[in-house]
């Protein structure tokens, strides 16, 4: 089910106007989640202009009690990027998804998750904040780097 989603999501990679240029550049990607005053950092090293998906995958299975066995649930963050040159800038994919787990009235775990997808044009130490949501006061900052 995650591929057919992910092999959607990536069509739009495909060059329709201009075509990449081929030379593989390495990149990181740095990216701040805040939520509330809680704040998590990761860095993703990234080659533009390669088929490949950079991913990482960080958490945990919960057990949720089912009708006759437990069912297991990943919460934790998921984060997959991609990114091509276009010209002097890269045009950066990125996929993510923060799911966790809190007490309801009942007793019961209840889940939220954060999910957003974007394709962002940035030049080398460019910033940008992605999304700010005032629901669950959350923040995602991109950062971009050539690396050395």
């Amino acid at each position: 089910m995650k591929t057919f989603f992910l092999m959607s999501v990536l069509a739009p990679m495909a060059p329709a106007q201009s075509v990449p240029d081929p030379t593989e550049v390495p990149l990181r990607v740095e990216i701040a989640i805040a939520q509330g005053e809680e704040t998590h950092t990761y860095t993703l090293d990234v080659t533009a202009n390669r088929s490949r998906l950079s991913e990482l995958r960080q958490g945990r299975e919960i057990a949720i009690q089912g009708e006759s066995a437990p069912q297991y649930r990943n919460v934790g963050t998921n984060i997959q990027c991609k990114a091509s040159t276009r010209g002097d800038r890269f045009l950066v994919w990125l996929a993510l998804e923060r799911s966790s787990i809190a007490e309801s009235a009942g007793g019961h775990p209840s889940f939220h998750t954060f999910h957003v997808m974007s394709e962002l044009l940035l030049a080398s130490d460019e910033d940008v904040s992605l999304v700010t949501s005032s629901e669950d006061s959350w923040t995602v900052n991109v950062m971009l780097r050539v690396r050395d």
